[in-house]
């Protein structure tokens, strides 16, 4: 099997001040979930904890092709000390079908397992001080997949990279302190090592769309449990199809210049209950077979020389994996 001999993922469960890891290993990447274990294995509150504010921002509806203005909230993540005199990674995060941009904090002001654990991992080290700002495809929490139907919440997924680098980005790194010294295309380009683009779930989808178009504005993509649908294919896309485009896009990014570790895909799944396994498995590994030829990967967790990993986790397709995931992507991510 291409997937034989995966590095080992992990989750960690944090009590106190000690930090107790627990790994499992196997060829396809297992990992434990006792992370998220009830007992407060996100992590203990911390006294230096970070804050969650609302963002507005103005954009339009580019799935509806609309240019009347509409304005979208965002919520973003600022570590403990934030200082608008010193730059910060930022990781633009995009929540599952049912979900909004507040699902991942809890809205502005709150303590989440999500804030509580970034908290904790900044500081004992795990991750830089990051920015996490999470966003929504939908052009309000009222206009959910619930209300606009399954094609129309598509359609909005597809084109979210647009929003992306057009509102959202110049929005915020032009409010808070990122390495955008100017967020005109030049100045965003000229950043992207420090951005990221994720998602859980129908979130992981939307980041692979971006990857379609942003390769060139943001180094770092995080699917968590998120299928690749290759939107020209359509949903039904084979995993070959599917390594075929990813080979496609990937080197008309590397033909403007780019080197092969000047991007860097972090996929994650859950186990055999989780309904996007067997899609995500197979595409990894039409990945890897692709790469027997293309060598366009280079498997690992080290950014310096790698630009992909696969992490296999034993949740369910569910919310509780959220953290969890985006706990062992940032171990690897901006490092």
């Amino acid at each position: 099997s291409p997937a034989t001999g995966l590095q080992t993922c992990f989750f960690a469960t944090i009590f106190g001040n000690k930090e107790k890891q627990v790994t499992l290993e196997s060829e396809t990447a297992g990992v434990d979930t006792s992370y998220l274990a009830p007992a407060g294995g996100y992590g203990r509150k911390m006294e230096k904890a970070g804050t969650v504010e609302a963002f507005t921002y103005n954009t339009v509806n580019y799935a509806a092709g609309s240019t009347e203005p509409v304005t979208k909230t965002c919520y973003v993540y600022l570590p403990y000390g934030y200082d608008a005199d010193k730059q910060y990674d930022v990781m633009y995060y995009m929540h599952g079908a049912g979900g909004t941009a507040a699902s991942l904090f809890g809205g502005a002001g709150q303590t989440s397992e999500a804030s509580v654990m970034l908290d904790n991992m900044i500081e004992r080290g795990k991750c830089k001080p990051v920015m996490v700002v999470c966003v929504s495809y939908f052009e309000s929490p009222e206009k959910g997949e619930d209300v606009i139907g399954y094609d129309a919440a598509i359609a909005q997924q597809e084109v979210f990279y647009q929003e992306l680098i057009n509102d959202v980005i110049p929005a915020v790194e032009g409010h808070y302190s990122t390495y955008a010294k100017t967020t005109d295309k030049d100045g965003i380009i000229a950043s992207r090592d420090h951005r990221a683009m994720g998602g859980y779930s129908a979130g992981g989808g939307v980041t692979w769309y971006a990857f379609d178009h942003i390769l060139e504005y943001c180094k770092w993509y995080l699917d968590f449990s998120g299928t690749y649908k290759a939107s020209e294919n359509g949903k039904n896309a084979t995993p070959e199809e599917i390594a075929g485009h990813l080979e496609d896009t990937i080197g008309a990014f590397l033909a403007k210049g780019y080197k092969k570790n000047d991007f860097y895909i972090y996929m994650t799944v859950g186990n055999e209950t989780d309904k996007n396994h067997e899609k995500i498995v197979s595409t990894f590994e039409a990945m890897m077979e692709a790469n027997q030829t293309s060598q366009t990967y280079s498997y690992g967790k080290d950014p310096a020389q790698n630009n992909l990993y696969f992490c296999i986790s034993d949740h369910d397709h569910s919310a509780a994996a959220e953290v969890p995931h985006l706990y062992n992507a940032l171990l690897v991510a901006f490092q």
